[in-house]
Order: C-alpha cells, then structure tokens, then sequence
C-alpha cells in the first residue's frame, strides 16, 4: 500500500520540527513505514493536499487568513492536524482557528503539587490521566506487538514472556505544558488528573469530523512531550503511537474516542486566581478619617517618657528598709585579670624585614620604545637580510604602523596585511583621480 505522509510544518518559526527538538520522534515515524516531510513555505492547500497529517510544532509567527482556509479546505476533505504548544500564547493567532473546533490554548501553566520522580514542579508525572479506555487498551495491544516482536527475533527471556503485567493503566510525563479549553463538538482525551494543579483540568483534546472519512485534529497543550528530552520516559513513546495512529487512521484496530464518556468525566471547570505578582506591585494605603489636632501643637508632643527630675530619689532609698539592706557606700571589688599571654620582653635583635628587589631597567630598550615609526622600520630592515624573513618584515612592519589593530582576529597575517595596504592605496588614487 501507497505510505502515507506526515508534513511538520516550519514556515510559522515552530520551535520543534524534525531538525530541532522533534528528532526522536521523526525517527519513529520513520520506522512506521511513513513518509515525513517538511513545509518551509506560507500553508497552501495545493501542499497540503499531497500529506496526510500535518503537525505544527508549537508555532510563533501569526497566520494569514488564507492560510486558516487551507486548514478549514484541508480538515473537510479528510485531513488531519496536530498542534503542539507550550506556554505564550501571545505570538501568535492560532487560537482564532482553533475556537471555530470547540478547542483552545490557555494562558496558564500545569505543576505538580508534591515532588515525585522528576525535579522540576513543571515536569508533571500524569497517572491518572487518561479518560478513554480506549487509549489504556491499545497500550496493552501496542505492548503485546513489541513483546512478540521481540520474542520472534530471539531476544527474550522466559521469565520476561511468562510475568502478568503490572501496570495495565497508561502513565506520561507533561513537561512545561498549559490547560486547553474543550467544548463541543471536541472531546476531551487527557487530563491534569488528582495531584497536578490546577486539578482535573483538560491538557489535549480531540475533534473529529462527523463523516466517516472525515477530517481529524489533535491539540496538545505541550510542545515537550514529544520531543528527545521526553519521549522516552514513561509512556509517552507509546501515547505518540495511539495518537498518531488515530490521526492516521492507521491500523486495523481504529480508535473511536467517545464524547459521551468525556463529558461524564469528572473535569473541573476552570477558575481565575488574583495575580497576586502584579497586585503586590501596586500597593494603595488605605484612607481612613483620624481624630481631628489641636491648635495648640504642643499638646501633641508627649514628653513623659523622656523626662528627667528627682522625684523618684525618696523611693529608691525606702528601698533600704524594705529589702533590709544595709545603707552604705559601695565598695569597689579589685579585679583580677588573667594574662593569657607572658610578659613582654625587648627584643635583642630587631626583625629582618624582607625588600623587594628594585625595578630590572636595563631589560628595557628605551631608545626602541621611544622611536619613532622610520627609525623602527629601518632597525626592522637591517634585521631582515633574506627572503626567508618577508613574511616576518611584512607582519612585523604592519604592528609598528597600527595596520593589526585594524584586522580581525583570524586574519592578523602578512597577506591581509598587504591586502589591507593595496586597498588603501587604490582608494587613494581613486580620490586624485
């Protein structure tokens, strides 16, 4: 049968295609006996009818609107589409095609509350995100397929084949992702599950036309997922499988994904939070009415606590009696300090204190330093008598006369020195002329 084609597009500026970030995963394509192409030029329906799919990597130009009717031509004659995007939404317009399908990027970001596995709160391990069985089901095939696949080629062990598989549900990693907004007549595939945050939001979304051969779309709220960093964690090898073979139509086990059972998921609606970022930014007091002052601005000046008078004298001697100590005058206790350190002594023999040694001078030529540029080039002259020393004359007659700091780096050499010379000269006759 005739391979079908898979096209990334690259004329949006995406920031993943199979040259950057999308390598792994072109590779596998590759390796499923389909054709992948790339698409440099503005989206025409005349290029986009010769694939099958066409994936937008996380695009950052704007579309034209012609261009969005390429898309809406090539989804009603069978087409697929997939779109990849991460956060920042604010470079393009890919939002306005996407509403017309019920789907929508959001501007916000999905984290894990506790740490599990990986390091950074964006690195979101996802357990319980799957909403289709579907998906869960073909994992199970797709494992199965590798399995005897394996097992045909001599390459597995007993216990290997013989062992009940452990975990039937489908787990991925969602690096750097944002929430999507799904309405009809799109169907929810993946969720943020029950320890991501925000909690049980919609992260990809489908839409498919109500034709039997009609066309299919796919929105991912994260560009990573796939890409070499991610695709081999998890099972997010395997969920690129399920969700291509979807697009594709690939397979003899076609994937139906059900609305109904989408819409009875229990997905939390979506709530703002302050930005509490840019409040704390614009801080304003708050207004309220004081007492009103008095005229005379010497009642506002409390001065009892600074005040110095005698009146207190009478108490502290009564104290004698009531604490029955007797009065007297205090008696000073001789100290004793301690002498860590024995006495000092005079010293006999003063210190020898070391000296630098004075300047080396005579190690410099001053009467070369001070020369000027015709005495330095005839001393250069006398040094050079063969042909052998042309090149070290021209190099060391272009550092005397200021021609290398004009030069790059990589070209500081007598053939650009004499370039640079003949150049000067030509556009000097070309002025007397």
């Amino acid at each position: 049968r005739q391979k079908k084609i898979i096209l990334f597009d690259m004329s949006k500026n995406e920031t993943h295609h199979p040259s950057a970030n999308f390598k792994k995963l072109y590779r596998r394509l590759r390796s499923k006996s389909l054709k992948v192409q790339t698409n440099k030029e503005n989206l025409a329906i005349e290029r986009l009818r010769e694939c099958d799919l066409l994936i937008l990597g996380s695009p950052r130009k704007l579309f034209a609107e012609d261009e969005f009717e390429a898309l809406r031509t090539f989804l009603a004659e069978g087409g697929s589409i997939s779109v990849f995007f991460s956060e920042g939404l604010s470079e393009t317009n890919i939002n306005d095609f996407l509403e017309d399908f019920g789907l929508s990027i959001e501007s916000d970001a999905v984290i894990r509350t506790v740490y599990n596995k990986y390091f950074h709160p964006k690195q979101v391990l996802i357990t319980d995100g799957v909403l289709h069985p579907e998906i869960n089901e073909s994992k199970i095939r797709l494992e199965d397929i590798a399995q005897q696949q394996k097992s045909n080629a001599g390459r597995s062990d007993s216990a290997s084949t013989e062992s009940p598989r452990q975990n039937k549900t489908l787990k991925f990693v969602y690096p750097k992702g944002v929430t999507v907004s799904i309405q009809q007549p799109s169907t929810t595939i993946l969720s943020t599950g029950k320890t991501s945050f925000p909690i049980n939001r919609p992260i990809a979304g489908v839409w498919n036309a109500e034709e039997n051969n009609g066309g299919r779309m796919l929105l991912m709220g994260s560009v990573d997922i796939f890409s070499d960093d991610w695709i081999d964690q998890e099972d997010n090898a395997l969920l690129s499988d399920i969700l291509f073979e979807f697009l594709l139509r690939d397979g003899d086990h076609r994937i139906q994904f059900d609305r109904i059972r989408a819409d009875e998921a229990s997905l939390e609606s979506k709530r703002c939070i302050p930005d509490t970022e840019s409040l704390a930014e614009r801080l304003k007091p708050c207004l309220l009415e004081g007492t009103p002052l008095p005229q005379d601005y010497c009642k506002i000046v409390d001065d009892r606590p600074f005040k110095y008078d005698s009146n207190l004298i009478p108490d502290v001697v009564n104290l004698h009696e009531v604490l029955n100590v007797p009065k007297g005058p205090l008696t000073l206790i001789k100290p004793e300090f301690v002498r860590p350190t024995p006495k000092l002594q005079i010293a006999t023999f003063s210190p020898r204190m070391k000296e630098l040694p004075p300047p080396a001078l005579e190690l410099f030529d001053l009467d070369e330093n001070f020369a000027n540029e015709y005495v330095r080039l005839a001393k250069l002259r006398s040094k050079c008598s063969d042909d052998d020393d042309a090149e070290y004359f021209v190099k060391e007659a272009g550092e005397i006369l200021g021609i290398m700091d004009e030069l790059s780096v990589d070209s500081k050499d007598a053939k650009f020195v004499l370039h640079h010379i003949f150049s000067k000269l030509a556009l000097f006759k070309k002025k007397q002329e």
